[in-house]
């Protein structure tokens, strides 16, 4: 698959409400970050994000983790997170990078 190209990718990465850099510092108290213990959805290889931004959309009481490696593919997902109705308040979507 071929990946666009982000300007700035980094800053829109380590910017953005949605994206956990951090991810060790919840093992075990995921719950902490979502402020609730609903259940949490991971998804291995979140690329763009559509998939976990319509599931989150569709499923507000389910908590959504996305794990993507491509820096490029987080930062386009974090900027679509960005111009959706999803608030960090409500913290129904993040992303998460290792």
């Amino acid at each position: 698959m071929e990946y666009k190209i982000v300007n700035n990718a980094k800053d829109i990465v380590n910017n953005s409400p949605f994206v956990v850099n951090n991810p060790t510092n919840y093992k075990n108290k995921w719950h902490d970050l979502f402020h609730n213990h609903n259940a949490i959805y991971l998804e291995l290889g979140t690329g763009r994000g559509e998939m976990l931004i319509n599931m989150a959309k569709k499923y507000p009481n389910i908590n959504f983790i996305g794990l993507e490696l491509n820096e490029n593919q987080i930062a386009t997902a974090a900027q679509k997170l960005n111009n959706t109705n999803l608030e960090t308040n409500d913290l129904k979507n993040k992303l998460k990078e290792f």
